[in-house]
């Protein structure tokens, strides 16, 4: 990507030739100037965040979904907030 853009490639054509979108060609220039070599290493696409419902919880609306499994989610977030106050 970084020798065709240096050949005179456009961004556009450099990105249908890889069949990327040009907001990557772009992300990935920037980090080659910022960088150098070492901004082009992999980046994890993985989600580290923690779940944001605690397993009790979980396992409450699962007991619920067997009880009533046409129940969504707002149908749910009142249950819950019923059975807490």
């Amino acid at each position: 990507m970084i020798r065709l853009h240096a050949q005179g490639w456009s961004i556009s054509t450099i990105a249908r030739y890889l069949d990327v979108s040009r907001p990557t060609i772009y992300g990935i220039l920037k980090r080659w100037v910022e960088k150098g070599i070492r901004g082009l290493s992999d980046k994890s696409h993985a989600n580290t965040s923690k779940p944001c419902v605690d397993l009790p919880t979980r396992n409450l609306i699962r007991k619920k979904q067997e009880e009533n499994p046409l129940l969504g989610k707002w149908r749910m977030y009142a249950a819950l907030k019923q059975q807490e106050g």
